[in-house]
């Protein structure tokens, strides 16, 4: 009897310790940058491997702060994310009381026309396209510091983004927010959730001149008058039209303006809680 309840004890203490480990993975507890770090897309700061990895979404990633800004870095050697990312962009939302909401969001690059012309292949393709991407637009979401939807990518706030391609093919992400854009002084110590979204990749399809049509009556008309006297005349045309062949003509027309989804949108949520400083 006593072999029995010390190994049912044996049981449970490893059952508590592993839903201890699980509950501790919950919330990711930042660390604070060891480098100086400069958002240009060049991730030698953060070392050879991200700190994080979801691999649900098999996204490798790194969150981190320092007293001045809130950090993200991801980065991918996968073509359909790297292209995902290059035509809509990743929004990386947070929200600062720790539910399951998109208080704060930042998207760049904003999706642009540029952006769905083609995937890019070769690196030298992706390093070009990357570096378009400073052409394009910061979306911005829930700031009250910043009235506009959308921002360049050199603003007054100080959001910081930047797209590069490593020698090894991997695209790096980052992103720098300050965090006094956030007003939250009084929850630095609170947990924070966070939602990283590589954003589905849409196209603008205008329709074709042969896509849709439309049926119209058609009525085909002869009229017969006499060699050398002219036109016709109004009773001529009358009375052509009494005897007349009327036919259904099918009328090509463009089709309605749609937007076609061609990449699925990827994300996660989770939470962190901030390095003090």
């Amino acid at each position: 009897m006593k072999k029995t309840s010390t190994f049912l004890i044996g049981i449970l203490s490893a059952q508590l310790l592993l839903a201890a480990a699980v509950y501790a993975q919950e919330t990711l507890d930042l660390k604070t940058p060891v480098n100086a770090v400069i958002i240009d897309g060049d991730s030698k700061e953060w070392g050879d491997s991200l700190t994080y990895y979801n691999a649900e979404k098999n996204i490798h990633y790194t969150i981190a702060n320092d007293k001045n800004n809130l950090y993200l870095v991801v980065k991918t050697n996968d073509l359909v994310q790297q292209n995902a990312i290059l035509a809509s962009g990743i929004t990386f939302s947070i929200d600062t009381k720790g539910r399951k909401k998109s208080a704060f969001s930042v998207t760049f690059p904003v999706s642009g026309v540029e952006a769905i012309n083609r995937p890019a292949n070769t690196l030298e393709e992706k390093r070009l396209r990357a570096d378009i991407t400073k052409l394009r637009k910061i979306g911005i979401k829930g700031f009250k510091d910043v009235e506009e939807n959308q921002i360049n990518v050199e603003n007054a706030f100080k959001i910081q983004t930047a797209i590069n391609f490593d020698d090894n093919d991997y695209l790096v992400y980052e992103e720098a927010v300050p965090l006094e854009l956030f007003h939250a002084a009084e929850l630095i110590k609170n947990d924070w959730s966070f939602n990283i979204k590589l954003n589905a990749v849409t196209i603008h399809d205008a329709g074709g001149p042969v896509s849709m049509g439309h049926t119209i009556m058609t009525t085909t008309v002869l009229v017969k008058v006499p060699a050398g006297s002219g036109p016709p005349s109004t009773a001529d045309i009358e009375a052509a039209l009494r005897n007349s062949i009327s036919r259904q003509s099918n009328i090509p027309r463009a089709a309605p303006q749609s937007d076609i989804e061609i990449s699925k949108a990827i994300d996660f949520w989770g939470k962190f809680s901030l390095a003090n400083n």
